[in-house]
């Protein structure tokens, strides 16, 4: 799991969002690793997206779960599976 801020925000004509976030913090298996500072890419397709609750837009703050992938351009991405791996931090939520 990643948490971050929307630093960009892109969509395709292919129905794919690809969202650039300069993280907070991450875990992976449970386990916290330092981020701060790091930007991870998440890139939303299909099914994912039209299930969002929510448009991402730039300075939002988010949490997103997904398969991580090593991208051909040389980065970790996050894919989610569904639009619930993507949460919208409410503005009163101080994590």
């Amino acid at each position: 799991m990643a948490d971050g801020h929307i630093e960009q925000v892109a969509y395709s004509l292919d129905g794919m969002t690809t969202v650039d976030l300069r993280l907070v913090s991450t875990s992976f298996d449970g386990r916290s690793q330092p981020s701060a500072g790091r930007f991870l890419r998440m890139e939303i397709f299909g099914c994912a997206r039209r299930s969002l609750r929510f448009q991402p837009e730039e300075g939002q703050r988010v949490s997103v779960r997904g398969r991580l992938m090593w991208d051909g351009d040389g980065f970790f991405e996050v894919h989610p599976v569904a639009g619930s791996d993507v949460q919208l931090f409410k503005a009163t939520d101080t994590r």
